[in-house]
């Protein structure tokens, strides 16, 4: 994936997210952050994720760093009709 940005002089971009889960609803979320994760790697200019899982500390939010080579690729992605189905669909298994 690398060798596909080498020549773009735009600087990456990354965002972070984080969301408190629903009580009960910890499966669901994660088949919805692989169904994220698949959405995401096919797109051009996607350079990764991490998601991050609540810490025994009493951090109890999950945590989502992504990362794209340009702004331009992020702005593509949530102007995406399959990111906007993703995030609807995830919105009730939240409570943050």
């Amino acid at each position: 994936m690398a060798a596909q940005h080498a020549a773009s002089t735009a600087e990456p971009v990354v965002f972070v997210v984080t969301r408190r889960i629903r009580s009960g609803c910890e499966r669901q979320f994660e088949q919805w952050m692989d169904r994220m994760a698949n959405a995401e790697s096919a797109l051009a200019g996607f350079l990764g994720r991490e998601d991050i899982p609540p810490q025994p500390d009493g951090q109890d939010t999950w945590t989502h760093v992504v990362r794209f080579a340009s702004v331009e690729d992020q702005r593509a992605w949530f102007a995406d009709p399959t990111y906007a189905a993703l995030i609807e669909e995830v919105k009730p298994l939240c409570t943050q």
